[in-house]
């Protein structure tokens, strides 16, 4: 699978360690208490932004 969407979804404490989610749409996910060690995101997203929905469940949001 090259490309999944996964806008909008609530990924609250998915075991997303070491996968390649660069070529993926997160758009609006919420990965709150995930572990996501070894994970690519896609460059649009921060590390903060990150952090912050895997800390605090914020919804992700490009260039933020």
């Amino acid at each position: 699978i090259k490309k999944i969407i996964i806008s909008g979804a609530y990924l609250k404490n998915a075991d997303l360690r070491g996968l390649d989610l660069r070529t993926n749409d997160l758009e609006g996910a919420s990965l709150h208490g995930s572990r996501i060690s070894g994970a690519y995101f896609p460059s649009d997203y921060s590390a903060a932004e990150i952090r912050l929905s895997v800390e605090v469940g914020t919804r992700l949001r490009k260039g933020m």
